[in-house]
């Protein structure tokens, strides 16, 4: 699923113009340009930062092309290191 996809089902049912417009206007643009982004897959880049913040989704998932994803090493890392953080503030 794309990250433009799994913003709008935030919104209600995935692909209905409802969920689009909601966004839109969350954002404050027109409803157009969140189709334009739907059919290309596409999101800009400072849009693409400010949907990250507000879902919670990877700006990855937005545009990859601004924002290649993290190789799994690291992503294997980063959650290990954030593991032992939360362990030792269990403690």
């Amino acid at each position: 699923m794309k990250g433009i996809d799994r913003a709008l089902a935030l919104f209600g049912r995935p692909g209905s113009r409802g969920s689009a417009a909601k966004l839109a206007e969350v954002l404050g643009i027109e409803r157009s340009a969140v189709s334009q982004w739907k059919t290309s897959g596409l999101v800009p880049a400072a849009r693409a930062l400010q949907l990250e913040s507000l879902f919670g989704v990877p700006r990855s998932a937005f545009n990859p092309h601004a924002f290649p994803p993290a190789p799994a090493r690291v992503r294997r890392l980063t959650r290990a290191a954030s593991t032992r953080r939360a362990r030792l503030k269990a403690r």
